[in-house]
């Protein structure tokens, strides 16, 4: 994602979001490390209510799509659920989708039932 944002908030003032706006920018380089600290706390949140709603079905099995790798759900489940659930899901397994980016599809379990 912060690969492909263009930043182009900074010079067009309709692209700005509104938290931006409160503060008084001098600089490209000082937008793109605000922007930067912006994303990463609104994809932050993000993943926190994913997790809340995961939680919230009290699922045994879990099968997920557009996961990155084996990495970023094991970071997703330690960080996220297991905090929230306690148990978490210990069992993980990816494959690749069937599209062409290279984004896989994830199966999670339980090690035991609830």
């Amino acid at each position: 994602l912060m690969n492909r944002f263009d930043f182009s908030g900074y010079r067009n003032q309709l692209n700005e979001d509104r938290t931006l706006a409160l503060f008084d920018i001098q600089s490209e380089a000082e937008y793109r490390i605000l922007e930067q600290a912006r994303a990463i706390a609104q994809s932050d949140d993000t993943r926190q209510l994913t997790a809340l709603a995961i939680a919230a079905t009290r699922a045994d099995i879990i099968c997920m799509q557009e996961v990155d790798n084996i990495e970023a759900l094991k970071a997703f489940e330690y960080g996220y659920l297991f905090k929230m659930i306690g148990q978490g899901y210990r069992q993980k397994y990816t494959t690749a989708g069937n599209d062409s980016r290279g984004i896989d599809v994830a199966v999670m379990m339980r090690n035991e039932t609830m």
